[in-house]
């Protein structure tokens, strides 16, 4: 090998490879664009608080975060959790890549999916941290779930092995969540909740009725094509995989869940300003 030129690699553009000049939002109704620009959107309405100028627009921006989340990574994790193992197939199972190869990676996959659900929610909770100016709090959640994730995957080393990082990773972010929401939740009341418990049981109803679809189509791919091959695998992948979304959007439209209606007005304004 050999070392690069000295001035291949600067910090500085390492640090600012990334375009952080997000737009901001049009007013409190629409929160979130395409980009999911939310952390400039809630320092602005923190700051308008602390001026005593704020309406309740940081917690309802919040709270639309955590409803918009939720609706979209609950049937990603699930999908993909019942997917693992054809999804892996047809991506990795060739040339050197055997069957018990892609049964220990699917099973990697799915442990931390477990986590998937939390580690997103747990996102947005931590930028609503520093939307307030505390960078604090969260550090030391940081610090003390990170010690956890070492303790436990030293305990589960001997009974899972491999699996016992994957598993202690989910566990993580799970408390890390539940900390960070347990902590804003003394300093927000009920503001920063509204209507995302009853988002969450919809998606919850919906993201329940998918996967079993999903998984019943996958068996139902699986015993027409015993065999197996490159077909068979992207069958098993597209056939749940649409069937299943096709179940969700269904579903989540009927029981109601709002957010669904936010992301279809953003895909309407992204084609039209596409063909404009």
């Amino acid at each position: 090998g050999y070392l690069p030129e000295p001035n291949a690699v600067r910090i500085e553009e390492m640090i600012n490879y990334f375009p952080y000049d997000y737009p901001a939002p049009d007013s409190a109704a629409t929160p979130f664009k395409a980009t999911m620009a939310v952390l400039p959107t809630l320092s602005a309405y923190a700051a308008r608080e602390s001026r005593g100028e704020g309406g309740g627009e940081f917690e309802r921006t919040l709270a639309r975060g955590l409803r918009l989340v939720v609706t979209l990574i609950l049937p990603a994790s699930v999908g993909l959790f019942v997917l693992a193992h054809p999804t892996v197939a047809l991506l990795y199972g060739h040339g050197n890549f055997t069957p018990a190869d892609t049964t220990m990676t699917a099973a990697a996959l799915r442990f931390y999916l477990l986590g998937l659900p939390f580690a997103a929610v747990d996102l947005l909770l931590v930028y609503t941290f520093y939307a307030r100016q505390d960078t604090l709090t969260p550090s030391l959640i940081g610090i003390g779930t990170i010690v956890a994730y070492l303790l436990l995957a030293v305990a589960l080393l001997p009974s899972f092995g491999l699996f016992s990082l994957m598993i202690a990773d989910s566990v993580k972010h799970m408390l890390h969540t539940l900390l960070s929401a347990l902590f804003l939740r003394r300093r927000l009341g009920r503001g920063g909740s509204q209507g995302v418990y009853r988002t969450l049981w919809l998606v919850i109803v919906a993201v329940s009725v998918m996967g079993l679809a999903a998984y019943g189509a996958l068996r139902g791919v699986e015993a027409l094509f015993p065999a197996g091959g490159g077909l068979a695998e992207l069958l098993a992948v597209l056939v749940p995989g649409l069937l299943g979304a096709a179940i969700y959007l269904g579903l989540v439209t009927l029981l109601g869940v709002e957010e669904i209606r936010l992301l279809w007005g953003t895909l309407r304004q992204r084609l039209t300003g596409a063909r404009g």
